[in-house]
């Protein structure tokens, strides 16, 4: 079936402006022959984001709840490459919104990698679970202080995403952010009430990882003689 599809994927490619029209000859040829896609036909049309191509494979029996050799799922792969016209293709054809990867990671842990807001509002309000865990214990919000997002961690904390939560190595997103090097992060986590003197299951504080890493900035912000009020300024977007 592979074969059938990218000759189906090069007509829409080779067709004006990308344009390809559903009602062609080839399209309903191979409907009528009553062709049936698999799932290798499905992570295809995502990997050449191709919304004809996924609608036409999902149409013909594709199954969507399964993962690739990577252990993704289609939507989990979709998110990663930012595509939102697929996803929004995909949770429209019922997919489960919080289906896992091989690491137990659900599509909103991807968005909230990625750092796409629109990403991570479109599954939230499409019923994505905030506080989900993977295999390694990490929420959405480890992965987004990771990425250094303000205003997607901002939306997780809106929308009850708790910010003194635990990995299964007692890494806080306070922990992931400090890491990373993202004051402004770091900086509206501590606003908000992350643990500044949390320890992970080695012992070490967010504070104990900015000096091993050297961190100068880093190590000004966690000062516990540095009071929360000195810390805030009128806007945590500087």
């Amino acid at each position: 079936m592979k074969t059938i599809l990218l000759l189906l994927i090069f007509l829409i490619s080779c067709s004006p402006e990308n344009e390809f029209n559903a009602d062609s000859q080839m399209l309903l040829f191979l409907e009528s022959e009553k062709m049936t896609c698999t799932s290798d036909d499905l992570f295809l049309a995502i990997n050449i984001n191709s919304i004809e191509a996924l609608e036409f494979s999902i149409g013909q029996g594709a199954e969507t709840e399964c993962v690739n050799s990577d252990g993704l799922t289609p939507l989990y792969l979709a998110v990663a490459k930012k595509k939102l016209r697929l996803v929004e293709y995909l949770v429209s054809s019922n997919v489960l919104i919080d289906g896992r990867n091989s690491d137990g990671e659900t599509p909103l842990h991807m968005a909230a990698k990625t750092g796409k807001l629109y990403l991570v509002k479109y599954l939230v309000e499409n019923g994505a679970e905030i506080g989900t865990f993977s295999h390694k214990g990490e929420t959405p919000t480890h992965f987004a202080a990771s990425s250094g997002n303000i205003f997607v961690l901002q939306y997780l904390f809106e929308n009850g995403a708790p910010l003194n939560v635990l990995s299964e190595k007692g890494d806080s997103p306070l922990h992931y952010a400090v890491n990373m090097n993202h004051l402004k992060a770091v900086k509206f986590l501590i606003e908000n009430g992350a643990d500044a003197g949390i320890r992970n299951k080695k012992g070490k504080t967010p504070l104990r990882v900015a000096r091993l890493k050297r961190l100068r900035e880093m190590i000004k912000l966690l000062r516990p003689d540095v009071s929360p009020t000195s810390r805030r300024r009128p806007s945590i977007f500087f």
